[in-house]
């Protein structure tokens, strides 16, 4: 869902909650359960990951090609970035759709 479908709009200088939470685990069942202590890690590193990546944006386009590599040489081609103003030497495919 969008904020539009929602009909909300994002609220600029302000902010509606702050929050803090914590992370408490029991030295006994982090030994004796298997597997609980990798899901504990995937919970910090998911946690220290969206901190870091609090400064940095996220975008994601569709763009016509018959595969990844040739958008970003018709692009490299003409010298152009992407509608966002983002290079396409610097972007990273992440998921491609299958062809069908």
């Amino acid at each position: 869902m969008t904020l539009r479908e929602n009909n909300l709009k994002e609220l600029e200088g302000g902010h509606i909650l702050w929050s803090q939470g914590a992370l408490v685990a029991n030295r006994r069942a982090l030994q004796e359960r298997p597997g609980l202590l990798e899901v504990v890690h995937e919970l910090i590193e998911r946690f220290e990951a969206h901190l870091k990546a609090g400064k940095f944006y996220s975008v994601l386009a569709n763009m016509r090609g018959n595969s990844a590599e040739e958008v970003r040489k018709e692009h490299k081609r003409k010298d152009k970035t992407t509608p966002f103003g983002v290079s396409l030497m610097r972007s990273q495919v992440l998921y491609q759709a299958a062809q069908g």
